[in-house]
């Protein structure tokens, strides 16, 4: 290249200085997304550990349920098997013994005979 005369632009040259500043432009926003990308990939761990925590709340949870509900089927058993064996120890009193004894009465009458 030869001297430049003042005013007169060397060819090429502004090109080349667009193109520095276009690759800066570029390595910038190239940045400037990694950065957005890193802090999206920080927030995606962050959710990710949230719904992990809420999975095993809720399988905490579930565990707690259930052993209510196991309780809870325990305690209407017993009930039940209560409620019966009284049923049953009533319906012995009330309907059983007086016919054997009954029987009993007539199988002594009979052997009288």
């Amino acid at each position: 290249h030869g001297a430049a005369v003042p005013g007169q632009r060397i060819i090429g040259h502004d090109s080349a200085d667009e193109a520095v500043m276009s690759a800066e432009r570029v390595h910038e926003e190239l940045l400037e997304i990694s950065a957005l990308l890193e802090r999206r990939s920080d927030e995606l761990r962050v959710r990710e550990r949230l719904v992990q925590a809420v999975a095993a709340d809720n399988a905490r949870r579930q565990e707690a349920i259930e052993a209510r509900l196991r309780e809870h089927e325990d305690t209407l058993r017993a009930r039940l098997e209560a409620e019966y064996d009284e049923r049953h120890r009533r319906l012995v009193a009330e309907t059983i013994a007086p016919l054997q004894a009954q029987l009993d009465r007539a199988t002594k009458d009979a052997k009288r005979l």
